[in-house]
């Protein structure tokens, strides 16, 4: 956050205290492989902040001055924090995506870089990356809070409208192929300090994105029940005498062009055969029979009450969590919907 066009070196943050803002609980940004996001949340809504808040997002679209001592500043704060994290769980991750998806350029371009790319990246090569991808055709402003919207839509012409897109802006990477249909295949990825005997199934897919529907979102909670109805199936074993297994769950999730699926077990300590018959007996269980009525009208039950809470607190949401959904709906290109309309459509299932 040091040096703005508005706001040099380190003033932004002073600036923003005397406002009663904080990086972390009111300034803050991160990024995933798709997204950066920049948040700021403002004390109250009087014009001062507001005009502040909008200068300093204007400054972050194509004001920041980029400086190299800066830059230098920075590498071994980031270098720290990749060094500092869960080091372990980061390495098992790389190695399981290097084993299910080797050709994708996600094996090769882990978010935070590695220490390597970090302390040799030069000052210039970062500020060209940045001018180039980081461009207002790729922004998106949201704004939530108590306003007046005609207000704020006048402001945002006037503070955002004069951003310019470079000329040769940076092109979208090629991510690759996923390798699905290469058939079934088995790994075993250790760490010496990693205690734990964790044993999953993986599927790995293209993805293919679909129009945000009332029918794409009744197959999606189809998937959902599923997916609550067998973790809670590995719960029940959790819970038996002389179990094999200590935790149990089913998930997926997107990453750039790749859909991936799993299904998993934590074995207990001297059990890991047992854990794996188990899983595997699950799993081909809810393939060959699906679910019982009593299971879909009893996960039905628990995700209408969570839907229903959801509705019935429309009127006294945060603004901070509107503005991460509004931002989560634009990046997922899905249509922004009220709790009362997801209320609906989870009431139809």
């Amino acid at each position: 956050f040091n040096g703005l066009r508005s706001y040099e070196g380190n003033e932004l943050v002073a600036v923003m205290q005397r406002f009663g803002m904080d990086i972390g609980p009111h300034i803050n940004a991160y990024t995933t492989y798709d997204e950066t996001v920049y948040r700021l949340e403002s004390p109250d809504n009087t014009t001062e902040v507001i005009d502040l808040c909008f200068t300093v997002m204007r400054d972050w679209l194509d004001g920041a001055l980029l400086d190299v001592d800066e830059i230098e500043a920075e590498r071994g704060v980031v270098v720290s924090e990749l060094q500092g994290g869960d080091q372990v769980r980061r390495r098992l991750s790389q190695q399981l995506y290097e084993f299910l998806i080797p050709s994708s350029l996600i094996t090769r371009r882990n978010v935070i870089g590695t220490v390597e790319s970090l302390q040799n990246l030069a000052p210039q090569e970062f500020v060209e990356f940045y001018k180039e991808y980081y461009t207002p055709k790729r922004a998106t402003f949201v704004v939530a809070g108590d306003i007046e919207v005609d207000e704020i839509e006048a402001q945002v012409i006037e503070t955002f409208s004069s951003a310019t897109n470079p000329e040769n802006p940076g092109q979208e990477p090629d991510m690759g192929d996923v390798n699905s249909g290469s058939g079934f295949r088995s790994a075993v990825f250790t760490e010496e300090e990693f205690k734990y005997h964790e044993v999953y199934l993986y599927t790995a897919r293209e993805y293919m994105s679909k129009p945000d529907t009332r029918a794409t979102r009744e197959a999606e909670l189809s998937m959902a029940f599923a997916e609550r109805v067998f973790k809670q199936r590995l719960e029940i074993l959790v819970k038996a005498a002389n179990s094999s297994i200590s935790y149990g769950s089913a998930s997926r999730y997107n990453v750039e062009n790749v859909e991936i699926g799993y299904v998993t077990v934590d074995a207990i300590a001297g059990k890991l055969e047992e854990a794996i018959m188990v899983l595997e007996q699950e799993f081909r269980r809810l393939l060959t029979f699906g679910i019982t009525m009593s299971e879909f009208e009893e996960t039905k039950a628990v995700v209408l009450n969570a839907y229903e809470r959801s509705a019935a607190g429309a009127e006294t949401r945060e603004s901070s969590n509107l503005a991460s959904a509004l931002s989560d709906s634009v990046n997922a290109r899905s249509v922004f919907s009220s709790p009362e309309v997801n209320l609906d459509i989870v009431s139809d299932a």
